[in-house]
């Protein structure tokens, strides 16, 4: 007598996620047994010492830096044979080049007279430099105190000589623009240095064909090279405008 065959539904969907985590539980085993071989580490030799001391008095004799206001990093590529035998080296700019930022510099490794092999060396030269920072918002029309400025070294992309170096320079200027606290200090951002203060005492002169006097006045407020100002003599509460002439003398002008 035949047993009949019993047929049960198969679940597609449980047999592939069964599959499919016993793939994973594999690799995850393998990983953990076998871990993955490390890629040695290359030692690229560095330049020369002498070599790296010659481009360093070619950078700075460019444009003028200070050696110790400069840092050259230099690429990890590897080096001839030839120029690590060498004796000396001579280190050349490109003249379209300014000597800052990545460039390539180009040596000739010499030994005894004779240059024994011409290398290129890239690099990437970092200019610092120490200029005035704010340490506070700097609205329009401020004027600078000692408190709102410092010192700082910084690393600059050009040597820019918009940027503030003189605290004696600015202190007491006033600011033409709004400055964020921690930026560069820019000299075009600053009016010129008042000459007459606010409170000054001035001499105020007249002159009306031959006839000549003078008299003392107060500034009420400061004043640039021929500009209107107003001052006031003695205790006296009129305000007389003025045109600045220099650092103690102003002239009445006429309403």
């Amino acid at each position: 007598m035949k047993v009949p065959r019993v047929f049960r539904p198969v679940n597609h969907r449980g047999a592939w996620l069964t599959r499919s985590l016993g793939f994973v539980a594999v690799i995850l085993a393998v990983c953990v047994i076998i871990p993955p071989a490390l890629a040695p580490a290359v030692d690229v030799p560095a330049w020369p010492a002498a070599l790296q001391a010659a481009a360093k008095s070619a950078v700075c004799a460019r444009n003028g830096y200070d050696p110790s206001n400069v840092d050259i990093t230099y690429h990890t590529t590897r080096i001839p044979d030839r120029c690590r035998h060498a004796t000396g080296f001579r280190v050349t700019i490109p003249e379209f080049d300014d000597g800052i930022g990545p460039l390539t510099l180009r040596a000739d490794c010499d030994s005894g007279q004779t240059t024994i092999v011409t290398v290129s060396v890239p690099v990437r030269v970092s200019v610092y430099a120490r200029a005035l920072v704010t340490t506070r918002l700097l609205h329009r029309y401020d004027v600078i105190r000692p408190e709102d400025i410092r010192r700082e070294r910084f690393e600059v992309t050009k040597m820019i000589d918009w940027a503030v170096t003189e605290a004696d320079s600015v202190i007491g200027r006033r600011v033409l623009r709004t400055i964020g606290a921690g930026q560069v200090l820019d000299r075009r951002a600053l009016a010129e240095m008042p000459l007459i203060r606010r409170g000054d005492r001035v001499t105020m002169t007249y002159a009306a064909g031959p006839v000549r006097a003078s008299t003392f006045a107060v500034a009420v407020e400061d004043g640039y090279p021929d500009q209107k100002i107003f001052v006031k003599l003695g205790n006296r509460q009129r305000l007389i405008p003025a045109l600045v002439v220099d650092g103690t003398t102003v002239r009445p002008i006429r309403p």
